[in-house]
């Protein structure tokens, strides 16, 4: 028989979507293979897990992704994997088959139900059933109980250990909370209590699976393969894959030695034999799955050349693909994906690729008939070029992975991590060029250094290229085609030797004959969706092109290539990205930055554009994830010079990432609240689209509550992070009726139904843990500047807050406290003798009596900065060695690494060796005195300050157990507050400007997790002036935290320094902040106890209220509305919601839906409360330690029924976390115009030592008919006690 020559298929590139079987009339897709773990999480949150087939899952360690954002704890469901179907009726969750008792406890009560909907009812008919499981196959619905996490011993409910051959799994149901299932459509489907539809997702879709060993396929006969039997029927077909091509004769195509293609062998018994064996390739070599209509390439896997069809009687192969390669793929039963087992027709041009009864191969005809049919049969995944700039994975012949070791070459290691990450670089070729078998490459490690040979050594120490980095790469089998993942290689050094590891705890190069020991596998498959594994086109600037035809100019006679900005300013420079991507994000390095601003655009066809968020690091510009992963074919940049001689920006590079996935619901609301926020848009409540990262006055987080009546959370491991390790691997946004999830490797998906936003923070909060309640000294005022000169100033400014009767309870040092100078520009290899870790001399010449004496006698707390960073060079190159530092610098400084802050000296607070060796240093300081940390500089994970605030409770924890463990941050992850920690907005403008945007910070960020926020009052970056301190202080007086901080070399903050009657109008706002404290107090007891925000948005009560939902100059403190002046010309414009609203301390009354405009008198702070309001107050006192200092005073705005809780407890220590306080509820009955109170707990469990909690108690009432508030007696406030209406008067 003869042998034709086939032409290449070749695959147009798509968006992956699921298709049904091949029969047409099949609507619902088929979902073999995905894999989804539904589990309970808590009586609040359901929890899905979205698991990639590349990410595996340990059954025998069944935990949820471990987050610091999500509280650990014994309601936390363990996850197994189940394999959701789409056939069949049956829902529910049969557990093991039998009766789901926990740790010994029977949870659960069976009985006989015949459907899911008759479960239900047999619950709600039921006593004691908080939650349903029920399984088909045995018609068994099982009772849950008891309550979710109602016991110590439970760990919450999921399906687990479901046998997806028998059972079907869909979904849980809880009592109060709603469910969470998967439809027949797929679909991923959140109900509320009463079983009304919240949202569902768009069907679910599978990735790619991540195969890396080969399949043995055994068929009957030698004849059609038994697809069922290998488990690959309907599998899809992906770019990269090593397929069979079987032709209607039932002999399948196959290339000989001689390059020829023919269709004349019937085959191999095994499927073993590496000649039948060709690797289908999408045009553009993106890693998607082939759909009808693709075009393809298909390669020879034995020696990667590309098969070519140059006339209709001549098949053979070719080194690299062109245009005579390409050859379209048609699924005979129409579009969709192709599978395993499809039947396929291959287009050349206009005429169809036929094998007749002789065998030939031919084009000879545009007919799709028998002869022209072929069936595609999948032999393995996960196979793809391997191109210039790509990471990879090197495993030796004993399946081990080559690593970076410091500077040597080993080969020991068994998880896929960063320290056995390889990037491959073709010698004297641009980034993304094929790597092909004899090409001479580098390889470099993380760090960028490349091995390095020498005679009797390997070496990882170099980051520069010459002749000793040179390796030839030569595949095992031969052949000069392309280098796949999957293949083996080996590696030649330019002295002659290959690679050996003969020893794999010291890499050679001594042996010119190829031995096993000398062949390394190439992985790009990792866990999770890491760098490595990513696929990245790099495109160099010779190869940017323009599609709307801008003047911009490309120089490429450097020696790097840079594109030079020597246009006009706005002018775009365009690039081809060649097909349509769907990325991640991307990446454009420069060469030289002195722009001022920038933009970012992608297109699909060029005209068409959209912009892009993206954030600005030290080395490139970062274009953050693209939720809605629309596919794009072209990206623009454009940045505006500044007018200054150094002008202008070179770009090097742009690197295209994609590796990410999407998960998106419907939605019926346009904008989500909780996103967090920086200084650009602290002035809004809602997002439509969220990148979560930490930086320097901005703090974003993956959370939001949807008005369609739910909250969310992603969890992603942060081992996922690919390129800045501020920026969380998981985003959202909502656009076009959809909330998109974008997202590298699993994903755990929290899910809280709530039809309010009150509601929904109360989820989240305990999602992330209850916040911890500072010690009392942190609700009073806290002063603080960078410029603490010596002991005798720090002596001389708390004595005179003192003698003019200013309240301060707490003094914060800047690193004058254990340095004179700053570690700001020292080098990475750190300053022999600076002491991080000891005090100034000059500043704390005896730090133990001196903090004693503030605190004894002056009663001044003492807080002091701390840096995630180290200065002292023995002490760097002992962490560098145990590898503790982060990579890196500082994002926002120079781009000259020598001299940027922190490069590498930045501590890895993840490691907890890191951790336990940094508290131990920090032991020593709260022994002598200092109270509590401010953390500065942190951005330098998105997790940083989490795991930096856990090393310092560990630290306080050692010296004293019950110590009440506080911190200032300049930024925040979800679940800091847990752990006593808060967040500062920091180093913001002495502006009106800036004083404006400080509170939606405030709200913004108790929305998405931090509750306790403070600012720098004043401003801390240049002068502030009198008029700004004051009403910055004034709206202080209302904020969790208030605290006074200016720069060195500008005027201290102190209110006495800005004239007498502002000092007197600053005094008394301190003065009610200070009569606030029980009732700051008791609220932020309230939040840790029952989640509800103390400091929030209008929106939170008025949500309904569409000005309320969106006013940010406002805000509710308890009960009370505040307003304060935030405009240099005192004017004030104010929203009252409907309603009647008290004035705050008056009797006086408007009537909202309302707004009052007026000119604000300088001593007065705008301030409301509605109808049926307590306030509690203390005596004015200088320090929160003089508490209670006389009677508490309760002022009752009248109007309606209503009650409050006074919390006391002793300040310092974590009792309360037992529940050792003592709660006084005080409540009023309107009708009746009786005032009554009730204590529960100890007065011994209030107060310290010897200055218990309130004894006495005068009330004040405010009434809409009396024009001034009726003041009651002193009474003795025991346990219990009333005024009736006769003592009222009202």
């Amino acid at each position: 028989a003869r042998c034709r020559r086939l032409a290449l298929l070749s695959v147009s590139l798509g968006l992956f979507a699921l298709s049904g079987a091949e029969s047409p009339e099949v609507i619902v897709p088929a979902l073999d293979g995905v894999r989804v773990a539904l589990s309970t999480r808590g009586p609040s949150a359901f929890r899905a897990r979205l698991l990639e087939a590349e990410v595996p899952l340990n059954t025998s360690d069944p935990r949820p992704i471990q987050s610091p954002m999500v509280e650990p704890g014994e309601s936390d469901a363990a996850f197994s994997p189940v394999t959701w179907v789409s056939h069949g009726a049956n829902t529910g969750c049969l557990i093991n088959g039998t009766d789901n008792t926990t740790n010994g406890y029977n949870t659960t009560r069976n009985v006989t139900a015949r459907s899911l909907d008759e479960c239900k009812v047999l619950c709600a008919h039921a006593k004691n059933c908080f939650g349903i499981e029920w399984g088909a196959e045995l018609n068994r619905c099982e009772f849950w109980t008891l309550p979710v996490g109602s016991s110590t011993t439970q760990k919450g409910y999921e399906c687990f250990n479901v046998s997806h051959v028998k059972k079907d799994a869909r979904g849980i149901s809880v009592a109060g909370l709603g469910s969470v299932s998967i439809s027949d459509q797929g679909r991923l489907q959140l109900r509320g209590p009463q079983g009304d539809l919240i949202t569902e997702s768009e069907p679910l879709m599978r990735s790619r699976p991540q195969n890396e060993t080969w399949l043995h396929i055994a068929h009957p006969g030698g004849g059609n393969s038994s697809l069922a039997a290998r488990g690959l029927a309907g599998q899809e077909v992906w770019s990269g894959d090593t397929v069979l091509v079987q032709a209607h004769t039932g002999n399948v195509l196959h290339v000989r030695s001689d390059d020829e293609v023919c269709a004349d062998g019937q085959r191999d018994a095994k499927g073993e034999d590496i000649k039948q064996q060709l690797v289908i390739e999408l045009k553009g070599g993106m890693s998607r799955p082939v759909r009808h209509g693709d075009t393809v390439f298909m390669h020879a896997h034995s020696t990667g050349r590309a098969l070519h069809l140059s006339c209709a009687g001549s098949a053979h192969t070719d080194e690299e693909p062109v245009e005579v390669h390409e050859l379209v793929v048609e699924r005979k039963y129409g579009a969709g994906v192709v599978r395993a087992g499809d039947k396929v027709f291959f287009r050349f041009g206009e005429k169809y690729v036929h094998v007749d009864d002789d065998k030939n191969i031919a084009t000879l005809w545009a007919d799709k008939g028998r002869w022209q049919t072929f069936t595609i049969d999948k032999m393995r995944s996960g196979s793809s070029i391997l191109r210039s700039g790509d990471g990879m994975f090197l495993q030796d012949s004993k399946g081990k992975l080559l690593a970076a070791a410091g500077l040597a070459v080993q080969s020991n290691g068994t998880e896929y991590n960063a320290s056995q990450r390889w990037v491959i670089e073709k010698m004297d070729a641009p980034p993304g060029s094929r790597i092909m078998s004899g090409d001479k490459v580098f390889l470099l490690t993380k760090t960028g250094n490349a091995i390095d040979v020498e005679v009797d050594a390997v070496k990882a120490r170099w980051s520069y290229r010459d002749e000793w980095q040179q390796l030839t790469i030569q595949r095992e089998h031969g052949g000069s085609g392309p280098i796949r993942e999957g293949d083996t290689v080996l590696f030649k050094s330019h002295i002659g030797p290959f690679l050996d590891v003969r020893d794999p705890e010291s890499i050679r190069a001594q042996s010119y004959v190829p031995v096993d020991s000398m062949k390394f596998r190439i992985q790009r498959g990792a866990p999770g969706c890491t760098q490595a594994s990513a696929l990245r086109g790099r495109f160099n600037a010779s190869s940017m092109v323009d599609p709307v035809h801008d003047t911009d100019a490309v120089a490429d006679n450097d020696v790097e290539t840079y594109w030079l900005s020597n246009a006009t300013d706005d002018a775009w420079l365009a690039i081809d990205l060649g097909e349509d991507f769907v990325p991640s994000h991307v990446e454009v390095r420069w060469g030289r930055n002195y722009a001022a601003s920038y933009a970012v655009q992608g297109s699909a066809n060029g005209t068409t554009w959209e912009t892009i968020s993206m954030s600005l690091g030290r080395e490139g510009w970062v274009v953050t994830q693209l939720p809605h992963a629309r596919p794009m074919r072209w990206l623009r940049l454009r940045c505006r010079r500044r007018s200054s001689n150094n002008t202008g920006y070179m770009i090097s590079e742009v690197a295209v990432h994609v590796c990410q996935k999407t998960l998106r619901f419907k939605s019926k609301g346009d904008a989500l609240y909780g996103k967090g926020a920086g200084i650009g848009d602290a002035q809004h409540l809602t997002a439509t689209s969220v990148h979560p990262q930490v930086g320097a006055r901005q703090t974003f987080v993956p959370y939001y509550y949807a008005t369609d009546g739910y909250g969310a959370v992603g969890v992603v491991a942060s081992s996922a992070s690919m390129y800045d390790r501020r920026v969380y691997p998981g985003s959202y946004e909502v656009k076009d009726g959809a909330v998109s999830w974008g997202y590298l490797g699993a994903l755990d998906l929290y899910l809280m139904p709530a039809d309010t936003l009150s509601r929904g923070t109360s989820a989240y909060m305990s999602l992330t843990g209850a916040p911890r309640i500072p010690p009392r000294y942190a609700f009073g005022f806290m002063a603080s500047r960078a410029g603490w000169h010596d002991s005798e100033y720090i002596e001389e400014t708390v004595q005179t807050f003192r003698k003019d009767n200013i309240p301060l309870d707490s003094i914060v040092f800047d690193h004058e406290w254990f340095e004179k100078i700053s570690d700001a520009n020292i080098s990475a290899n750190g300053t022999k003798g600076y002491q991080d870790f000891h005090y100034n001399n000059g500043t704390l010449p005896s730090p133990q009596e001196q903090l004693a004496h503030l605190e004894k006698d002056l009663h001044i707390r003492v807080g002091a900065v701390r840096y995630p960073r180290l200065g002292n060079a023995m002490d760097l190159e002992m962490a560098r060695e145990k590898k503790w530092l982060l990579p890196g610098g500082n994002a926002g400084y120079q781009s000259d690494l020598s001299v940027s802050l922190a490069y590498n000296r930045n501590l890895d607070f993840s490691n907890k060796d890191a951790r336990a060796w940094y508290a131990g240093k920090m032991r020593n300081f709260t022994e002598d005195g200092i109270d509590f940390w401010w953390n500065d500089d942190g951005e330098t994970d998105y997790f940083t300050y989490f795991w930096w605030n856990s090393a310092e409770v560990d630290a306080v924890r050692s010296v004293n157990q019950t110590f009440r463990f506080y911190s200032l941050n300049r930024a925040f992850t979800p679940g800091l507050a847990r752990l006593g920690g808060t967040a500062l907005t920091f180093s913001v403008n002495p502006s009106w400007e800036e004083l404006a945007r400080m509170p939606g910070m405030m709200l913004n960020w108790a929305l998405a997790g931090a509750p306790y926020v403070g600012c720098d009052i004043g401003g801390f970056a240049g002068e502030t002036d009198r008029d700004l301190l004051t009403r910055w202080m004034q709206a202080g007086v209302f904020m969790p935290t208030m605290r006074v901080h200016s720069m060195l070399d500008t005027k201290p903050h102190w209110p006495w320094k800005f004239g007498y009657a502002h000092t007197d109008v600053m005094r008394a706002a301190l003065q009610l902040r200070y009569s606030l404290v029980p009732y700051h107090y008791s609220l932020a007891h309230r939040m840790f106890t029952e989640k509800k925000l103390w400091i929030r948005p209008l929106a939170v009560d008025n949500q309904t209220d569409r000005l309320a939902a969106t006013t940010t100059s406002q805000w509710m403190d308890g009960d009370i509305m505040v307003a304060p002046v935030l405009q240099s010309n005192s004017r004030r414009k104010v929203y009252l919601p409907e309603g009647k609203w008290f004035h705050f301390n008056t009797s006086r009354v408007s009537e909202g839906p309302l707004h009052l405009h007026d000119k604000v008198g300088l001593e007065d702070i705008p301030a409301f409360v509605r109808p049926g309001t307590i306030v509690v107050m203390a005596p004015v006192k200088e320090s929160t330690m003089e508490l209670p200092g006389g009677p508490l005073e309760v002022h009752v705005y009248t109007g309606r029924d209503c009650t409050f809780d006074l919390v006391e407890d002793d300040g310092y220590s974590v009792a309360y976390e037992s529940g050792r306080v003592r709660t006084t509820t005080f409540r009023w009955y309107d009708a009746a115009s009786t005032f009554s109170w009730r204590a529960r707990g100890s007065i011994k469990d209030t107060g310290r030592p010897g200055h218990p909690g309130f004894s006495q108690l005068r009330v004040t009432i405010f009434d809409e008919s009396k024009k001034s508030p009726v003041h009651m007696r002193v009474m003795p406030l025991n346990d219990g006690g009333s005024l009736p209406e006769e003592q009222v008067h009202i």
